[in-house]
C-alpha cells in the first residue's frame, strides 16, 4: 500500500518542456524529502536529440546530456541529492528495472501515448503524468468508484496537497436502476461527509445499450469532457488492482483525453 512517497523518478526521452518537468517533479523531492532520480532514455526509433548531443562515434554523447541536465537543475536551485542516468533505448524495461530498487516511487514523466499507456499498465508504481505548464496544483479533481480504496487514496491524496482545493467526482452514468442510484448517491454523499470534501455527483448523460455493446468509450469521454471544462489543474486517477474508476480501457483512455496533469495513485489491496 502506498503510505508515502520515498523516492522521485524522472523518465525522460527529449528535453521538451524538460524546465516545466523538473520544477514540478523538485516540489514532490523536496517536500517528501527524497531523492530526485533523473532517467534519460533515447529511443533511436521514436525520438531525436539536438545534433549537439551526437557524438561522431554514437548515437548520443551521454556526458553533454547528463550536463545539460544538471545545469538545468542548477538553474533551479538544485546542487545535489540527485542522480542521472542515460541510456540508449528499452524506456519501460529501464524504467521498471530501477523501480524496483525503492518502493513506494512517484514516477514523473510526460505523455507519451506509445510509451506512457505501456508503462502505466506494467508499472506498480504511481505517475505524475505532465500535460500542461501550470506550476500550482491548486484546483484538483479526484474521481472515485466508491470502493473502499478510493477513502484510502483520498487520504493520502489530501496528505500530499493539504493546501489544494480538492473535490470528488462521482459519475453514476452506468447505473440505470433507480433504486441503486439513490444508493450510490447516499454512499457518494457518506464519502464528503467523510473525508470533509465537497464534490460533483454527475449523472446527466443516458446510457443506452449501444454504449455497453460498441461504445463503451461513451462513459470516459464523459468524465474526461466533464474535467476538461472546468479549471482544474490535476486529475488524480486511484488505481487499485491496476484497474482504476472502472477498467483498464477506459482509464487509459482517459489519459490520452485529459488535458491537465494526471497523478495516478496506487493503493494495494488491504
Amino acid at each position: 500500500m502506498l503510505n508515502t512517497i520515498n523516492n522521485v523518478l524522472v523518465v525522460l526521452n527529449d528535453f521538451e518542456e524538460l524546465d516545466d518537468i523538473l520544477k514540478k517533479a523538485l516540489v514532490f523531492s523536496i517536500n517528501e524529502k527524497t531523492i530526485l532520480e533523473i532517467l534519460f532514455v533515447y529511443e533511436k526509433s521514436l525520438f531525436d536529440v539536438p545534433d549537439y548531443f551526437h557524438p561522431k562515434d554514437s548515437f548520443i554523447d551521454k556526458e553533454k546530456i547528463k550536463t545539460e541536465i544538471k545545469n538545468r537543475l542548477l538553474k533551479l536551485g538544485k546542487s545535489n541529492n540527485y542522480a542521472i542516468l542515460v541510456f540508449i533505448d528499452d524506456t519501460i524495461d529501464r524504467v521498471l528495472t530501477q523501480t524496483k530498487k525503492t518502493k513506494d516511487t512517484l514516477i514523473v514523466t510526460t505523455y507519451k501515448e506509445n510509451i506512457t499507456q505501456k508503462l502505466v499498465k506494467k508499472s506498480s508504481s504511481s505517475f505524475l503524468i505532465i500535460k500542461n505548464k501550470s506550476s500550482l496544483y491548486k484546483n484538483i479533481i479526484l474521481p472515485v468508484d466508491l470502493s473502499k480504496y478510493s477513502l484510502k487514496c483520498i487520504n493520502f491524496a489530501k496528505t500530499v496537497f493539504p493546501q489544494s482545493q480538492m473535490k470528488l467526482l462521482y459519475d453514476n452514468n452506468i447505473v440505470l436502476n433507480q433504486k441503486i442510484q439513490a444508493e450510490k448517491k447516499e454512499l457518494f454523499e457518506k464519502l464528503k461527509k467523510e473525508t470533509n470534501l465537497d464534490g460533483y455527483y454527475t449523472k446527466e448523460h443516458i446510457i443506452s445499450e449501444i454504449d455497453f455493446i460498441e461504445e463503451f468509450y461513451t462513459i470516459e469521454k464523459h468524465l474526461a469532457s466533464f474535467i476538461n471544462k472546468d479549471d482544474f489543474n490535476l486529475t488524480i486517477l486511484c488505481s487499485h488492482h491496476k484497474d482504476f474508476v472502472f477498467s483498464n480501457s477506459l482509464s487509459f483512455d482517459m489519459l490520452k483525453m485529459l488535458k491537465n496533469d494526471i497523478l495516478i495513485l496506487t493503493t494495494n489491496p488491504l
